[in-house]
């Protein structure tokens, strides 16, 4: 009989300075863990920069797995352009803020002068590339109102809003 068990770790994790991160290595039947520094339980509280190893074992069966923990900034965890150019020339071609800290929550939305919404997305990855409804739209002021919230107790969910200028 073939017995499938494993340990799952992210590859890796960022945490502000003063924070901790709580490392999960919990696995189905699992009887034991073994953390780098002795450790013996599923979790593990990582409050430096470092890598951090867990093996868990169910009978003769062994599962490990490492997780590198670095440290982030996170007074500055967002930077947000004023201008973009969606032209086509691979450069700077779309809007979106550059986060630099680990997100629990984001929304972010566009409007046009009128307080029309021209775009929205709750994933962070996702980008205004100057378009509505597949139409480029002109050159000019835009609005954005972003709600973002950091994996972090340095910070607590913000609200940024401010505008930004389309070129072509």
């Amino acid at each position: 009989r073939l017995i499938q068990f494993a340990v799952d770790l992210p590859l890796i994790r960022s945490i502000c300075p003063g924070d901790t991160v709580v490392l999960d290595a919990s696995a189905a039947g699992a009887e034991t863990y073994l953390w780098q520094d002795g450790s013996d339980q599923a979790r593990f509280k990582a409050t430096l920069p470092g890598t951090y190893w867990v093996q868990a074992s169910q009978g003769n069966c062994i599962a490990s797995d490492t997780v590198r923990v670095s440290m982030t900034n996170c007074n500055n965890c967002i930077s947000i352009p004023n201008a973009f150019t969606p032209n086509g020339d691979g450069n700077n071609d779309v809007f979106r803020p550059l986060l630099h800290c680990p997100v629990l929550y984001y929304e972010m939305k566009l409007f046009n002068r009128y307080g029309e919404q021209m775009w929205g997305s709750n994933d962070p990855s996702h980008y205004w590339d100057g378009t509505f409804k597949g139409i480029k739209q002109q050159v000019g002021v835009y609005f954005y109102l972003i709600r973002v919230r950091f994996d972090s107790h340095w910070v607590k969910e913000e609200l940024y809003k401010g505008d930004l200028t389309l070129f072509r």
